[in-house]
């Protein structure tokens, strides 16, 4: 998700407002370095840069861009403060400090920027597809909805604004329309987090077979995403195919340990199966690992 965001930096990288400095000094290496994707280069040359010029505001947020670049989203918050802080004032500047404060989950900071940079560009998409992602993570389900509207009314092509909002719907028990939106985020993107998602929204609605289906594409997306295995596994449980239930449980395990939840499902399998010693060995994992669920089917067994 991140990774997509980084060619909007590059625009703001390669268009720079220039001066003379820049074209023969540390800014203009720097942004040649930023343009080849150097960016530890790049965050150096601009700190050389910044030491020739600590008045100049944007080196401080195109410094910033680097780390960000780098994935450093604290070290590039601070820079992108400084840059406001010496007057910097472009929508830019604030849209990528609320993507650090997003990325590090503080989402309220990150709602604050994100007012900020739509005050200065109102039809700016990725700021209303990502203040809604915000909404969301905070539980403000309805905000996540409006300000998907709003991106998906600007571009109708981002497949994050339509995840988004499906999932807030999901969690507003609007299935319809969550379903509609899982599918348009899949016809644009069919990546794995689209037909978990969907996968999710269709067991709550008891189409098990709909979310087997799409708990497979998922996996066949990637082969070690070991949610996907677990939740496939609890739709065989359903479909009483304990046989495949239990190897999805195992895989599910296999690539991720410490899945709890997975131990505990194995568990109920073992005990159809009327292997107690198994189940009660799962269940003192699934202890260890922190999962206490509570399963009227499972309080029969003693376990020593």
């Amino acid at each position: 998700m991140k990774n997509g965001l980084l060619s909007i930096a590059l625009f703001f990288l390669s268009h720079p407002a220039r001066t003379q400095t820049d074209s023969i000094g540390s800014a203009g290496m720097a942004a040649r370095l930023y343009g080849e994707k150097n960016y530890k280069a790049a965050r150096d040359a601009y700190g050389m840069a910044i030491k020739e010029q600590p008045a100049r505001a944007r080196l401080y947020f195109q410094r910033g861009l680097t780390s960000y670049a780098l994935k450093e989203d604290a070290t590039a918050r601070t820079d992108f403060a400084t840059a406001i802080k010496k007057g910097l004032n472009s929508y830019e500047v604030y849209y990528y400090r609320a993507l650090c404060s997003f990325f590090l989950k503080e989402y309220r900071k990150a709602i604050v920027d994100f007012d900020s940079a739509l005050a200065r560009r109102k039809y700016f998409a990725e700021a209303y597809v990502y203040r809604g992602a915000a909404h969301f993570y905070l539980g403000n389900d309805r905000a996540c909805v409006v300000d998907e509207s709003w991106a998906q009314s600007i571009n109708k092509k981002n497949p994050v604004s339509y995840y988004y909002s499906a999932m807030a719907r999901m969690q507003m028990k609007d299935f319809k329309r969550a379903e509609m939106d899982f599918t348009s985020a899949i016809g644009l993107k069919p990546g794995c987090e689209n037909y978990y998602g969907r996968a999710l929204l269709r067991q709550q609605t008891g189409n098990y077979q709909g979310s087997c289906s799409d708990l497979s594409a998922a996996i066949a997306i990637n082969p070690k995403y070991a949610p996907a295995y677990l939740e496939r596994g609890m739709v065989y449980l359903s479909l009483e195919n304990d046989g495949k239930a239990r190897a999805d449980f195992d895989s599910a395990l296999t690539i991720d340990p410490s899945l709890c939840k997975a131990y505990h499902y194995r568990a109920l399998v073992s005990f159809y199966l009327h292997d107690e010693a198994e189940a009660c060995n799962d269940l003192k994992k699934a202890r260890k690992y922190g999962c206490s669920l509570k399963d009227d089917q499972l309080s029969g067994i003693n376990c020593k």
